[in-house]
């Protein structure tokens, strides 16, 4: 969820917190910062490319102990692809909304030797042989442990941000469609 205020909530035992500001010049800095403090496995790749923060956070599955996963703007980032980034930021945070939706099949798909025989890789949906789906179910391996996904901005940022994601982005929420096997995804 993407939030607006001028007092972030505490850290507690089970959050991480990621702190971006304007301190962050060039996309790869601010990538590079994500993916450390988020403790990536692929902190060590050098990117400059959105997508890669994208995968870092929707999968999370490194992170067992973590329940709520926050990115708190003290200021916006000085980058030139800001645009891109709240962007990404965007369809992260509805794709999370998604992903609570699969919790219910959690408990059911994801326990004994069989479980593997029932997953359908999130990020495999191209080419999915749909005759699978009767006994399976279509799942990130963020979904592996409950966790909640937000985003803090200023109150003072909260117009900028609106405007960027009405110019550049889209309204993903107004995008979800079910698919034959009756799980939800985004048209892009």
């Amino acid at each position: 969820m993407f939030i607006f205020t001028d007092t972030f909530p505490r850290k507690r035992r089970r959050d991480m917190h990621v702190i971006v500001d304007d301190s962050f010049t060039t996309n790869e800095d601010l990538i590079s910062h994500i993916m450390e403090e988020t403790r990536s496995p692929y902190k060590d790749k050098p990117s400059s490319n959105f997508d890669d923060i994208y995968d870092d956070l929707i999968e999370c599955t490194w992170l067992e102990n973590v329940r709520n996963m926050r990115i708190l703007h003290e200021s916006l980032p000085n980058i030139s692809d800001i645009h891109r980034y709240l962007d990404t930021l965007n369809v992260l945070d509805v794709e999370w909304e998604i992903l609570r939706e699969f919790e219910r099949y959690r408990d059911k798909y994801f326990k004994g030797p069989e479980r593997e025989e029932h997953i359908i890789a999130y990020n495999a949906m191209d080419g999915i042989d749909v005759s699978r789906c009767v006994d399976s179910v279509v799942i990130s391996p963020a979904n592996l442990h409950p966790m909640k996904f937000d985003v803090y901005f200023k109150d003072s940022d909260k117009e900028f941000v609106i405007n960027s994601l009405t110019e550049h982005s889209k309204d993903y929420r107004q995008r979800l469609y079910y698919d034959e096997c009756g799980f939800i995804h985004i048209k892009y």
